[in-house]
């Protein structure tokens, strides 16, 4: 737990930095840092020991958000996406919407790999804020029963929780 604390910190620092030297090297820069998410995610078919395609959906708050533009602190998210692997490892792609509090909305993909409970991956900005941007992330995941991953239906339900680049290019 202290581990997962401390990537995220060095994470967040990481890419807010970035974000902050982009943008005060162009005024025109649109708000770039990090944003905090977590949700839960439904898989069908459960995800178990055995590789298998598995479809997800998901929803998930997103706040805070660490920008160097004051108009975006939080939003809600929701989308759907596919996976291949196991609850050891795969990979996955994922659509989805933020809805922010400024009213705006970003539509974007995110690709990942897993590795154990950890998703790291690219985040792509198709319409809306941030839109032909790109910025990576992460995500831990939990199932809600830590012992579904060895029984016959699987982990159907996790819960997530991680950070998100916005901005970027």
């Amino acid at each position: 737990m202290q581990t997962r604390r401390l990537l995220v910190t060095i994470m967040a620092l990481i890419l807010l930095g970035v974000g902050l030297v982009a943008a005060e090297a162009d005024a025109a820069t649109p708000a770039v840092g990090m944003c905090h998410e977590s949700g839960t995610v439904i898989l069908t078919p459960g995800l178990t020991a055995s590789p298998q395609k598995v479809t997800l959906t998901f929803t998930g708050t997103v706040s805070p958000c660490l920008t160097s533009g004051p108009s975006i602190l939080s939003g809600t998210e929701s989308g759907s996406g596919n996976f291949t692997g196991s609850c050891a490892s795969g990979t996955g792609s994922t659509v989805y919407t933020v809805v922010w509090d400024n009213g705006k909305k970003t539509s974007a993909t995110f690709t990942f790999n897993t590795l154990g409970p950890t998703a790291v991956g690219m985040n792509k900005y198709i319409h809306g804020e941030f839109a032909g941007g790109e910025a990576p992330g992460y995500v831990v995941f939990t199932p809600t029963d830590p012992s579904a991953c060895t029984s016959p239906g699987g982990a159907s339900e996790v819960t997530f929780d991680g950070w998100f680049g916005v901005g970027g290019s």
